[in-house]
Order: C-alpha cells, then sequence, then structure tokens
C-alpha cells in the first residue's frame, strides 16, 4: 500500500508505534502541535489527524491503483488538490471520494486546526476480502460515495467515525473492532445512491463545480447570517435559475437545505468542543430561538443538544 503520510511527516514529527500496533506521528514543537495517528488492516487504513500547524504544511498522495476514502471533518481549513483541478476546501462532515493514480496534494495554512477521521480502502479490500466474504452482497458504488452526505444514514456513519476517532478498545481486540467498524460504514453507506437519485437537467462544466464551490465557502463562512441565494449567485456571476440548478445537482439537494445540514453539523463539533451555553451556540449559528434550534438537532441527530453534551461528557 502507498504511504499517505510517512514521507511528508517523517521530517516533521517523532514517530512511534504502542502495542496494538498503531503508529502516532507527533509533531515537532517548531512545527506544529499535535498528532496523526494511523492504523493499517488488511487493504485498508484508518487515519485520525488533530494538529494544528505553526507554518504552511504541504502533503502529498500518489496511489498506482485505484482506492476509495470516506472521510469525516471536523475542521474545514485544509484545501485539496487533484491533479490540475482547481483547489477544493475540505469539506465539513462527511464526504467520499474515489481516487485514481492522479496525484492528490492537500494545503494546511498555518494556525489553523486539522481534524480529520479518513478510512481509506484498497482494491485489494474489495477484490480479495469483501468478494471471499460476501460475494456480490455488500457492494458501494462511486455514486454511494459521492452522496453519502446527504443520506438519511448521516447520524449513524457520524457516531461510527466518533467511535473510529477515540478507539475506546485496547489490546488484542482492537484490530477486531476497527474491522467491524470499517465493515459498518460500507454497510451504512452502500445504496445511499438509491436515496438520491439526481436528474440531469445540464452539462455541469469544471468551472461550473468551481463556482459553486466558491459561493458554498463564502455561504459558511457566516452562519449566523448567510447570505441569499440571490446574493451568492450574483457574487460568481451565474443567473439564480442556474446556480439553484447546478447547486442542486452537485449538492443533491438546495442551498438551504444543504447549509442546514451544516449547521447541524457544526452544531455537532461545538457542543463537543466549545464551552458556551447551548443558546449561546443557537444564536451564534443563526438560530435566535433556542427552542426551534434544539428541535431541529433532535430531529436530525436523534438526541436533544442537552442530551449529547451529556453523553460526551
Amino acid at each position: 500500500m502507498t504511504d499517505f503520510f510517512a514521507v511528508p511527516l517523517a521530517s516533521m514529527t517523532s514517530q512511534s508505534r504502542d502495542g496494538d500496533g498503531v503508529l502516532r506521528y507527533d509533531f515537532h514543537p517548531e512545527i506544529g502541535e499535535g498528532q496523526v495517528v494511523r492504523w493499517d488492516g488488511e487493504g485498508y487504513s484508518v487515519l485520525v489527524a488533530d494538529f494544528t500547524p505553526k507554518r504552511p504544511l504541504w502533503l502529498s498522495l500518489q496511489h498506482r491503483r485505484e482506492y476509495m476514502e470516506i472521510s469525516r471533518f471536523d475542521a474545514i481549513s485544509s484545501s485539496i488538490y487533484i491533479g490540475k483541478g482547481y483547489p477544493v476546501r475540505a469539506p465539513l462532515g462527511l464526504s467520499g471520494y474515489t481516487g485514481t493514480e492522479k496525484p492528490v496534494r492537500v494545503f494546511s495554512p498555518a494556525n489553523r486546526p486539522v481534524r480529520f477521521v479518513k478510512l481509506r480502502l484498497m482494491h485489494q479490500y474489495w477484490n480479495h476480502i469483501l468478494s471471499h466474504r460476501y460475494g456480490a452482497k455488500l457492494t458501494v458504488s462511486r455514486k454511494d460515495v459521492r452522496t453519502l452526505a446527504h443520506s438519511s444514514r448521516r447520524r449513524n456513519l457520524a457516531l461510527a467515525f466518533d467511535q473510529l476517532r477515540d478507539l475506546p478498545v485496547n489490546g488484542d481486540t482492537r484490530g477486531a473492532y476497527i474491522d467491524a467498524k470499517t465493515l459498518e460504514i460500507l454497510s451504512l453507506i452502500a445504496g445511499c445512491s438509491n436515496e438520491h437519485k439526481k436528474r440531469t437537467s445540464s452539462k455541469i462544466t469544471a468551472r461550473d463545480r468551481h463556482l459553486v464551490q466558491e459561493a458554498w465557502e463564502h455561504m459558511i463562512r457566516t452562519p449566523a447570517d448567510p447570505p441569499s441565494t440571490a446574493d451568492l449567485a450574483r457574487s460568481i456571476g451565474m443567473s439564480v435559475s442556474r446556480f439553484y440548478r447546478v447547486f442542486r445537482e452537485l449538492q443533491g439537494g438546495s442551498p438551504y437545505e444543504r447549509f442546514q445540514d451544516f449547521r447541524m453539523d457544526k452544531a455537532l463539533l461545538l457542543l463537543r468542543e466549545d464551552e458556551a451555553s447551548i443558546q449561546q451556540i443557537a444564536e451564534s449559528l443563526g438560530y435566535r430561538n433556542p427552542g426551534y434550534f434544539a428541535g431541529l438537532f433532535k430531529k436530525t441527530h436523534g438526541l436533544s443538544p442537552r442530551d449529547y453534551r451529556a453523553l460526551i461528557m
């Protein structure tokens, strides 16, 4: 398996491997604070990052075969360059990517936190391991991966990624636990695209993708007071009707629907890491009525904000 982090991180970190086979990269103090943790299974890797660089960092990757990557980002400071394409900001929450031999570069600016969990699956995992265990019964398509962020299974997937990040099991059973979580995530993703069939009404160009991503990043900078759809369309030089149509086809929902998803994912992060009151968190996300915020949070995640915070504390 091609190594994602070992070459770029080798000169920037001290490395150690614990008795359970988990490899840890701790950043040198002059370069950054925090660490990257990696677990290698049979045909897959789990990467957990939580660090803040003190200077801009570039991480590079080029596989010699296709792979599938499923991620949960808890910070949106990094930009991803695939081949010679436009940079794409790492999205907050769940995302999926099916990779090829094109080089991938990840840029992280100084003094901005980088937090994510990645599950990377190589062809070996699909062709030998899953096919031997399940035959053709468990299949995950590229469309499943692209649409998982908009699936009704988001809450279950987020919980599974939380458990991968925290790794509550130690010793000889850790490998079995990670194997089981990997299969759980794949079984949740399988068929996501069937929930979310998109109708292509016009050709989507690379420029369209770049402009819509630019508008989206502008929208989420101010969650308490987002710009209107008309203002977003105007800012990127599109008509409102075309912007709405292209956005819906690329994101699987209207700007309002995806922004609502973003705010609910952001609420999880704030409840976990911010000491602010629930009312203050609601207001920071643009909800003046904390009761409405709590009801929407429970409808999305299955728990009230208060119960979720009590659960993770």
